[in-house]
């Protein structure tokens, strides 16, 4: 997981499915990549307190801010996005996409409308740990499915989000208002 330590962020949804995980598939490892801003310390904290308490904790690792993060996505068998909030986009879900990475998101605000579940990523409901938990795990067990499914999510994410396509878009209603 890889995003701003943020209750909105879902990071404690995601301990709470690495637990669950890491019973059942002692080959799991799990990482953490953000820092609290923004005053969210306190729930950093009680994050690595969740992480700390459980019978795996050393199977779950805190990054803390990751300046690369194309290259730690390239070590990523499966993205997961949590947040129990709608969002407005999700970049880490589009980075995730155009890195060939399968992803599993919250179904509500902008990853509901960037993901078709089954087909370029899997979507669950926010706040579920359990959910969340068995998307994780069908994408790492059943990796040709993963693969395929991270394959349709990159073409998607090129042709969507191309920041070449994008920015012509964007430089043509420019042109169009000034022209009006």
């Amino acid at each position: 997981m890889i995003a701003r330590l943020a209750p909105l962020k879902g990071q404690d949804i995601f301990v709470e499915a690495a637990q669950r995980l890491a019973e059942v598939y002692p080959q799991m490892e799990f990482l953490i990549a953000g820092s609290a801003l923004f005053g969210e310390e306190e729930y950093a904290r009680r994050v690595r307190q969740q992480a700390e308490a459980g019978p795996h904790s050393d199977r779950i690792r805190f990054l803390g801010f990751v300046e690369d993060v194309p290259r730690l996505m390239g070590d990523l068998d499966v993205v997961v996005h949590a947040s129990t909030l709608p969002e407005a986009f999700g970049q880490v879900i589009v980075e995730a996409m155009l890195s060939g990475r399968p992803v599993v998101a919250t179904a509500i605000g902008g990853p509901a409308e960037i993901i078709e579940d089954g087909v370029t990523g899997r979507l669950v409901p926010p706040a579920d740990a359990t959910a969340l938990a068995a998307a994780i795990a069908q994408l790492a067990c059943d990796r040709v499915a993963a693969a395929a499914m991270a394959h349709r999510a990159r073409a998607l994410a090129l042709d969507r989000f191309d920041a070449g396509r994008t920015t012509r878009a964007v430089e043509a209603v420019y042109e169009k208002a000034l022209a009006a």
